[in-house]
C-alpha cells in the first residue's frame, strides 16, 4: 500500500471525503485525483474526479496564488462539511519537503488557510509486522 492511500483510507473512516493528489508529468496543469491504485503503470490509472466545487474553488485559488500552478500541491486533501487539511507523505530519514511545497503552502496561506490545514505524516517500513492483541 502507498502511504498516500493509508492516509487517505484514515480520513474516510474518519467520516471524511478524500483524494490522493498527483501532480506528477502534469505541468502547471489539474492534477491527477486518484481513490485507489491499480497494479499498473500510472497512466492506467483511474482517476476519480473531486466534485465537490467549493474544494476545487479552494484548490484552484490556491493554484493561482501558486504562480498558476499545481506544482507542489501535498499528496492528500481531505474535507468535511466545516473542514480542510493537506497531508504531506514523508519517508523517515528518506524525504524531506521541498521548495514547491513549501511555495504551497504559503500559497495557501495567502488563500486564508492556517498551520491547522496541514499536516506532516512521516512515516517508516517496519521489519516485523505489528501485532494486535
Amino acid at each position: 500500500m502507498f502511504a498516500e492511500l493509508a492516509i487517505m483510507t484514515y480520513f474516510e473512516m474518519s467520516g471524511w471525503k478524500s483524494r490522493w493528489i498527483e501532480t506528477y508529468g502534469r505541468g502547471k496543469g489539474q492534477p491527477a485525483f486518484l481513490s485507489e491504485w491499480k497494479d499498473n503503470k500510472f497512466k492506467n490509472q483511474i482517476e476519480n474526479p473531486i466534485r465537490d466545487k467549493k474544494i476545487l474553488k479552494i484548490l484552484s485559488n490556491i493554484a493561482s496564488i501558486n504562480n498558476k500552478s499545481y506544482s507542489g500541491c501535498w499528496d492528500v486533501i481531505g474535507w468535511n462539511s466545516s473542514k480542510i487539511i493537506f497531508a504531506e507523505s514523508k519517508r523517515m530519514n528518506k524525504d524531506k519537503i521541498r521548495q514547491t511545497q513549501i511555495n504551497w503552502l504559503s500559497a495557501g496561506f495567502k488563500y486564508g488557510l492556517t498551520a491547522e490545514d496541514f499536516v506532516v505524516v512521516q512515516w517508516d517500513i517496519r521489519e516485523k509486522p505489528l501485532e494486535f492483541f
